[in-house]
């Protein structure tokens, strides 16, 4: 429909989002989460996809949908602020809050 043109039209900041929502870890062994590396063996650095390609792509769509920075939407859900989401918004947000899973790795 009409709104599918509006999700063609929005640009996501691929780093900027997996800046806010991809963590870095040491390697652990049997971890079945993606790991890339993107640094020679000598200073290798290991980063831990926490959500799938389609989540993360979708997540940044509905994060673009609201005109504040990426910065600006996780401090104010990290204030609990919804003075300036709408219903809709909270929802669609909430649909991307980290798994049971998706915490337990970040415990670790």
């Amino acid at each position: 429909g009409e709104d599918d043109n509006e999700v063609d039209d929005i640009e996501v900041d691929q780093n900027e989002f997996e800046h806010l929502f991809v963590a870095s870890t040491t390697p652990k062994p049997n971890n079945k989460i993606t790991k890339t590396t993107s640094l020679p063996d000598s200073k290798k650095k290991t980063y831990v996809n926490l959500i799938d390609g389609k989540r993360s792509q979708n997540a940044g769509i509905a994060l673009a949908r609201i005109k504040l920075t990426f910065e600006e939407v996780r401090e104010k859900v990290r204030k609990m602020d919804d003075s300036t989401f709408t219903p809709d918004q909270l929802k669609n947000l909430s649909e991307y809050l980290p798994t049971t899973e998706e915490q337990d790795i970040l415990k670790n």
